[in-house]
């Protein structure tokens, strides 16, 4: 909780600062990444040829991150670097 108020005040005092300055620069940058599995007779507990009862299971892992970068002048820069989803599986099988 501490560390969230003070990523509060900090992000107000650069928008404080940001309103009497009269040009600033805001970029983003940033990447999605998408992998997909598949897994045939995947039982999970080791290779078992004979055994046609093991289970399929497919997914896909998700990673977003997100950069954002406001610079209200030469001495002032603010970054930031949020992960949305961080190597999140979805999909059958998905977390088991």
């Amino acid at each position: 909780m501490k560390k969230l108020i003070s990523v509060a005040a900090a992000l107000g005092l650069v928008a404080g600062v940001a309103t009497t300055a009269s040009a600033m620069d805001f970029s983003v940058s940033g990447m999605y990444q998408v992998e997909g599995y598949y897994l045939n007779n995947a039982d999970g507990a080791g290779f078992h040829p004979s055994d046609d009862e093991a289970g399929s299971m497919s997914g896909w892992v998700h990673t977003f991150l997100m950069k954002p970068e406001i610079k209200v002048n030469d001495k002032i820069t603010m970054k930031a670097d949020i992960r949305f989803l961080k190597d999140t599986d979805f999909g059958s099988g998905a977390g088991s």
